[in-house]
């Protein structure tokens, strides 16, 4: 029986609804939670996914031989990431660390955006423009940031994260360009500079490699010489951007610069992530484990740059994967990558215009990932180009079975997302209630969000902050932070709470200090911690412990007074 158009019509509407949204996710804020950003953003994409499976009949399986296996690539990367975090610690894997997001959620994201991308192939113009009017959007907030001499990230949060986004969007608005005619090109492009004057403010290296990357693909498809003196121009307008956002972006320019700042800081970054891969290569730390894991192989000059800073990322999603999920999970990761990128690429030969959008913005997102960070929005993108560009490399006739996977995963997602929101809208009016010293206030709101969602330690820290102004007895927050100590024995802000909640009940000196160790090894270099627990040491009357923390602080701290004098004393 043959399909009504009235049908036909209403699904089409469908999946450009979810184009869209995928394309406005940078864009969704959340003011009313904690993490205003990445579970909102999940939440929107779950939606997206949901919407898709409304509009397609059926989603086909690629049948092409580098298309499948590029499915089983992502299968084997699936398969690693979750055995990861199930020997890692299911707890902390579900949605990481609070204010990242990136668990086992964001990588059931990164699936639900590819189903989305294979269910909607032939919706790729539909997104390009969406995500054109985005990028405009976003471009005018970082423009407006810079003059009041605000951080230029835009709606985004962060400007390492603003730069990879813009950089990606850039592409894929400049490919788009070439695929229509006027006036719709030349308003293209000009989002496009208008993004690319945005993207030089910003002052991110990682997504000016992003980008080049992204227009190079433009370039080598078309081989004339209009493009290339296009291309040129647009990297002349992102030069100009970098004068326009003053001495910070500039000073990226300066190839010195690679020896200090940011740069050298994540190279630092990158030696702790080389070492905790060397020492769990095969299912890393955990997923979603890093900031639990790092400070345990931070380097001296890591603390040294960056002083009192935990890192939470490895800077470079390669690494990061590696690092959380072992090495032959990054492997099966870059290999689906790889394979898409060489899909795309055997579609542009045959002229396929989506196939060029789809494969200009997955170069960008790729090459900014070697220096970049995840988050939904951009990896979104980019399993969605992903999906995008298997489908368009031919598919076996349509099957529910797809249809059905996305739904359940796009389903689990929104209820994931919402279940986190709802406690992080909780956690958020109990910070409130904290800076406004309603310490009672602050407690209820801080336990009824962990008891809402118990797998995030940062609810029960704030429980035991309020706990520590008398908002509730010693043995009632003890008992909420050994509850999730059980469930991430590394969270070193849990480790640090039970010590300082024992210090303050009056509990003997010996058990004082003995929390206070625990929760220093979780965080050799970390001054604060040190001090505190060379303080548990002589209150305890235990030298030896205060001078063998003062002597590893000073490895990274050559001038800490507290070490200095506690070297010093126990020298004579």
């Amino acid at each position: 029986m043959p399909i009504p158009m009235s049908m036909i019509r209403a699904r089409a509407m469908l999946q450009q609804v979810a184009v869209v949204l995928m394309a406005a996710l940078p864009l969704v804020v959340l003011r009313f939670a904690a993490d205003p950003y990445q579970p909102g953003r999940g939440l929107v994409l779950g939606i997206a996914g949901l919407l898709a499976v409304a509009a397609a009949g059926g989603i086909g399986v690629p049948r092409s031989r580098q298309a499948r296996a590029a499915l089983l690539a992502l299968a084997a990367a699936t398969i690693l990431v979750i055995a990861a975090a199930i020997v890692g610690g299911p707890a902390s894997a579900v949605f990481g660390v609070h204010g990242r997001y990136q668990g086992l959620a964001s990588g059931l994201a990164a699936l639900v955006a590819f189903g989305v991308g294979l269910a909607s192939a032939r919706h790729t113009r539909t997104f390009a423009r969406a995500i054109a009017l985005v990028l405009v959007v976003q471009s005018v907030v970082v423009l407006a940031q810079v003059p009041q001499g605000a951080a230029p990230m835009g709606t985004i949060g962060n400007q390492v994260l603003a730069g990879g986004w813009l950089a990606i969007a850039i592409a894929v608005v400049i490919a788009a360009s070439r695929a229509e005619r006027p006036p719709v090109s030349v308003v293209l492009w000009a989002a496009g500079a208008i993004g690319a004057l945005a993207l030089g403010a910003v002052g991110s290296r990682g997504a000016w490699v992003g980008v080049v990357a992204g227009l190079g693909v433009g370039v080598l498809a078309a081989r004339s010489t209009r493009v290339r003196l296009a291309t040129a121009a647009l990297v002349a307008v992102v030069v100009i951007g970098t004068l326009a956002g003053g001495a910070a972006s500039l000073a990226k320019l300066d190839p010195g610069s690679l020896d200090e700042g940011s740069a050298a800081s994540r190279f630092h970054i990158w030696r702790g992530t080389a070492s905790m891969i060397a020492d769990h290569p095969q299912l890393g730390v955990g997923t979603g484990r890093f900031l639990y894991v790092f400070p345990v192989h931070q380097p001296a000059e890591h603390a040294q740059a960056e002083p009192g800073v935990r890192a939470d990322q490895a800077h470079s999603l390669p690494l990061q994967t590696a690092a959380e999920s072992g090495v032959l999970a990054a492997l099966a990761a870059g290999a689906f990558i790889a394979l898409s990128l060489a899909a795309g690429a055997a579609r542009i030969r045959q002229g396929d215009a989506a196939a060029l959008i789809a494969t200009a913005g997955l170069a960008a997102w790729a090459a900014q990932a070697f220096f970049g960070i995840s988050t939904i929005e951009a990896d979104g993108l980019a399993f969605m180009f992903a999906g995008v560009l298997l489908a368009r490399s031919g598919t076996a006739s349509a099957s529910g079975s797809g249809r059905l996977a996305l739904g359940v995963a796009s389903a689990v997602l929104v209820a994931g997302c919402a279940w986190y929101v709802s406690a992080d809208a909780l956690h958020l009016r109990g910070i409130d209630a904290f800076y406004a010293g309603e310490m009672q206030s602050a407690w209820d709101l801080e336990t009824a969000a962990t008891r809402r969602n118990p797998l995030v330690d940062s609810y029960r820290v704030g429980a035991a902050d309020a706990a520590s102004y008398g908002a509730a007895s010693d043995a009632a927050a003890l008992e909420t932070v050994e509850a999730g100590i059980r469930l991430e024995p590394m969270s070193y802000d849990l480790l640090l709470a039970r010590a300082r909640l024992l210090r303050s009940s009056g509990t003997p000196s010996d058990a004082v200090l003995a929390a206070y160790r625990a929760a220093y090894e979780s965080y050799p270099l970390g001054q604060a911690v040190g001090h505190e627990a060379i303080g548990a040491a002589l209150a305890a009357g235990d030298t030896e412990v205060a001078r063998d923390i003062a002597l590893r602080l000073l490895a990274a701290y050559p001038n800490d007074a507290l070490a200095l004098s506690v070297v010093e004393e126990g020298g004579r």
